[in-house]
């Protein structure tokens, strides 16, 4: 018998209605048609379960049947019995009968729509990211069966289901709003929760990841294909550039001298003491930083827009040595000394293939270029390593000033429990520093040479010049590494316990003080809690009085840069 009409339902998606399962639909002319009849009757009365039991009775008499199946699969569906009903769908899916396979088809679509909805939850844009994952392979699983039925509709004895391409586009673009939804939630989260220097890395490695993918895009023939690529590059550019004001306020809250007391307690807090003019001027030069980025990154973006990746590859390496700036004036020492071993170190192994003969390169940190342009991003890679070697020279030579401005160390307190770290242990750790600060400032400057001339081979495309000069320079950058003053394992342990108090310690105070703000206004977003406001202003008093020479030009201090002592 013909199939009925299809009853709708909402799946609870937006503006999303979908076609409910068709119901069984076949009937036997043989000794399985009375179970098939009574089950189709039952199954129009509702009585579902009386169904299900007929048609497998039916089965029994003939079995692999793939109508009897799709009949199956319509009673176990109905009594919500959707991996039971999925395993007999997919049974007739497999029928050379066209119309069967198209039904069963539609029958998968649904229901695995239907489970990545459950998956997603009832408030599906607040999903965790497991279900985000389990959600959207359903879903995904779902446009693969109703794609399938618009395949099979091109037999003609299998008919129509317009419904599937209505299910088709509805996944689609609700599958495409969630995943933008999702990563703008994200975005947000890593605003709030990343400090100024985590949160800079985290654009230098999205800015990275898109110069090599344009670069590579630059390589390829012209196609659909590569300009879909084009605009999804393009799209992803533009989001970095969003992300840009919340990189300039994050370097303002930390520059400036926080408030003499933590807010929401007592009388309004003092104003903190103003900002020296070194640290305005800080301000103002990171500021300048950030605005170069953006406008080399939007230029670059525009450029994606209309196809011109050359250019617009040429704007991404603009935007880089902007944050790469940026990265080096903030980084405190031993980050930037491990920034360039690690860089290095993978330049190293992405040039010596190269050498050797053994075939395409490895692929480099964020990806990797195409190989026939792997030299040319080597190049551009060992530019970064020699602008950070530069910045570890300003960066010792005023490491080296702050220990010997330090006052003298006190006298040692009595061993025992609250009585602060061992002086002896401080002793050795500052005298490891002071070594490393020498080290860098007599092998920094060899490094920032053999990078450059590395470069300049590698731009004349002889990678086996460029080797030699690359390993020595690795070895140098490691030797300055290992004269770093030693973490105890037992301290970080320490430490990981402080901070996870000092994070109870500062929801339990947050919490406090909600309490006490009805009179003083809400607490705006990004305010500084009690210990931060303490610790950056410690810091500041600290910076006012190791640092004295007020007459160092900014661009020397910063550009260099020499401002080290930021620990964020």
């Amino acid at each position: 018998m013909p199939p009925s009409p299809p009853l709708e339902r909402s799946i609870l998606l937006p503006l999303a209605l979908f076609v409910l399962l068709l119901p069984p639909a076949f009937v036997l002319a043989d000794d399985a048609e009375p179970k098939v009849r009574a089950g189709v009757e039952h199954y129009g009365a509702g009585a579902f379960e009386a169904s299900a039991k007929a048609f497998a009775e039916a089965d029994v008499a003939r079995p692999d049947d793939p109508r009897i199946a799709y009949d199956r699969g319509c009673a176990a569906a109905a009594q919500g019995e959707a991996d039971k009903a999925a395993e007999f769908f997919q049974k007739a899916a497999s029928a050379r009968d066209a119309r069967l396979a198209l039904l069963a088809r539609y029958d998968l679509g649904v229901l695995a729509a239907d489970r990545g909805r459950a998956a997603l939850g009832a408030t599906p844009e607040n999903a965790p990211p497991e279900a985000r994952g389990e959600g959207m392979r359903l879903l995904a699983e779902a446009v693969g069966h109703f794609r399938d039925c618009l395949a099979l509709e091109k037999d003609p004895s299998a008919g129509t289901l317009p419904d599937a391409r209505h299910n088709l586009e509805v996944l689609r673009l609700w599958m495409k709003h969630m995943q933008s939804l999702w990563d703008e939630q994200d975005r947000k989260q890593k605003r709030d929760e990343l400090d100024p220097l985590s949160f800079l890395e985290m654009l230098l490695e999205g800015q990275s990841a898109l110069r090599v993918q344009a670069h590579r895009l630059e390589a390829e023939p012209d196609s659909p294909r590569r300009r879909e690529a084009a605009k999804a590059t393009e799209t992803a550019q533009r989001r970095l550039v969003e992300e840009l004001p919340a990189l300039r306020e994050k370097l303002q809250a930390a520059l400036s001298p926080p408030a003499a007391g933590p807010p929401g307690a007592g009388p309004a807090p003092a104003p903190g003491p103003a900002p020296s003019d070194q640290e305005r001027q800080a301000q103002e030069l990171l500021s300048k930083w950030v605005d170069q980025a953006g406008q080399a990154m939007g230029a670059a973006a525009d450029r994606l827009g209309v196809f011109a990746l050359g250019p617009a590859v040429t704007s991404q390496g603009e935007a880089l040595e902007h944050l790469d700036r940026l990265f080096a004036a903030l980084a405190p020492f031993p980050k930037l000394v491990g920034k360039s071993v690690e860089f290095e170190q993978g330049i190293v192994s992405r040039t010596a293939p190269l050498v050797e003969g053994q075939g395409a390169p490895a692929a480099a940190p964020s990806g990797g270029p195409a190989p026939a342009g792997e030299t040319r991003e080597l190049a551009w890679d060992q530019t970064r390593v020699g602008t950070w070697a530069e910045a570890l020279v300003y960066k010792a030579k005023e490491g080296l000033k702050g220990l010997d401005s330090s006052p003298p160390a006190p006298a040692p307190a009595p061993p025992g429990p609250g009585n602060g770290p061992d002086p002896e242990a401080l002793k050795k750790r500052t005298e490891a520093l002071r070594t490393s600060f020498q080290k860098a400032v007599e092998l920094a400057p060899k490094v920032r040479v053999l990078a450059t001339e590395a470069t300049e081979s590698l731009e004349a495309d002889k990678p086996p010049d460029a080797l030699p000069k690359e390993e020595e320079a690795l070895k140098l950058l490691k030797e300055i590494a290992e004269s770093l003053p030693k973490q105890d394992p037992k301290n970080q342990d320490q430490k990981k316990d402080e901070q996870k108090k000092d994070e109870q310690q500062k929801k339990q105070d947050e919490r406090k003080n909600q309490g006490q703000q009805g009179s003083q206004g809400d607490q705006k977003p990004g305010e500084l809690s009690k210990e931060d406001a303490e610790a950056l202003l410690k810091k500041v008093r600290e910076r006012e009085r190791k640092h004295n020479e007020r007459e160092k030009e900014m661009e020397g201090a910063l550009g260099g840069p020499g401002n080290v002592d930021k620990d964020w």
